[in-house]
């Protein structure tokens, strides 16, 4: 994984763009360029980690380009609970509940995440307040679509037994 700058990371995806994602649908194109602008863009080769567990959970990523798969801990085993693809977040849950990342990330195939340090959050509160609530709603509805879908694989999964 490595750094990428704010121009290298606008060659490849447009503020435009971008508003077609999940995480920043209906955001202003102001708010989206101050994400992108403020926060940091990193590419990822296949394999590469994201982040591990017990890594701080200070930030949350969206995935602009690509694919990236996390595994939780469960003792000293990791388990495959999903994939995030274009526009879904990965970390989102660790940095609100102020908890170190209960897994880790790795990239399925070369990705493109830009990072929203808890700083910049708080940024975009006090900046652009009511994009701050429309974000606010877009990573609870992902939220709730993530506890869906592994409430549904839970249940399924005591059906075998």
């Amino acid at each position: 994984m490595h750094a990428i700058t704010t121009l290298e990371l606008t060659r490849e995806v447009t503020p435009e763009s971008l508003r077609e994602c999940s995480v920043f649908g209906a955001l202003s194109l102001d708010a989206v360029r101050f994400l992108i602008q403020e926060g940091k863009g990193y590419r990822l080769e296949p394999n590469d980690r994201l982040f591990d567990y017990g890594d701080r959970g200070d930030s949350f990523f969206v995935v602009l380009s690509g694919a990236i798969e996390f595994y939780a801990r469960y003792f000293d085993s990791y388990s495959y609970t999903r994939t995030a693809c274009f526009g879904d977040e990965i970390g989102y849950v660790a940095m609100i509940a102020l908890h170190d990342r209960s897994g880790r990330a790795i990239a399925r195939e070369e990705s493109l995440v830009l990072e929203i340090s808890a700083a910049l959050y708080s940024d975009l509160h006090d900046r652009y307040p009511f994009d701050f609530g429309v974000i606010v709603l877009n990573l609870a509805r992902n939220m709730a679509r993530l506890i869906r879908s592994l409430s549904e694989e839970l249940a399924i999964q005591r059906l075998k037994r």
